[in-house]
């Protein structure tokens, strides 16, 4: 699968769906008009709403992603994403078949960030279109246990084909060039 045409990007890169409001509707825009995938935090539902609104809005014809962070994900968020239709879904600490089926009936590409074989196996079984390969660098929430760069082939080996990101450890261009060698999508 082409992950770029997939999701409408020019660019092999995305941002982070970081809370605390952080990643609201003007940085997901901005992303996302300069190609890359912008991705919306979890927010209380009503501001979901109006901040996936304006990301389609202010990029329009480009990909929304929401980052579903589980530990404080609600029934309601869930609802609120298949009702406005987001393209992608970042499943991030926790989650279940159930949560990743719902999501994937609505027509939404789930991702689930996985910091270890287990949790990358996981996700597999659950049916998750794609992985997030986060590795120890980066900030935030982690789950990642070791280097990005050296998670990735065992994700990669996990994933059987579905495409996998990178998280942590890239700062410069040559880093994404070794990740994208290495076989990030």
């Amino acid at each position: 699968m082409d992950l770029l045409d997939r999701l409408s990007l020019h660019v092999p890169g995305g941002q982070a769906g970081m809370g605390g409001r952080l990643a609201g509707p003007e940085l997901a825009a901005a992303v996302a008009v300069a190609g890359g995938l912008g991705t919306l935090g979890l927010a209380p539902c009503g501001e979901l709403r109006r901040s996936i609104a304006r990301v389609r809005e202010s990029a329009p014809g480009r990909a929304v992603a929401v980052n579903l962070l589980t530990p404080f994900l609600r029934r309601s968020h869930v609802s609120a994403c298949v009702r406005a239709g987001v393209d992608v879904a970042v499943v991030a600490f926790g989650g279940d078949r159930e949560l990743v089926d719902e999501l994937r009936e609505a027509g939404i590409f789930v991702f689930v960030m996985v910091g270890t074989d287990e949790q990358a196996r996981r996700a597999v079984f659950w049916g998750a279109d794609g992985l997030i390969a986060q590795g120890c660098e980066a900030g935030g929430h982690l789950c990642g246990t070791i280097a990005a760069l050296k998670f990735l082939p065992r994700a990669l080996s996990v994933a059987d084909g579905r495409p996998v990101l990178l998280a942590g450890g890239i700062a410069t261009g040559s880093d994404t060039r070794a990740a994208l060698a290495a076989g990030a999508g």
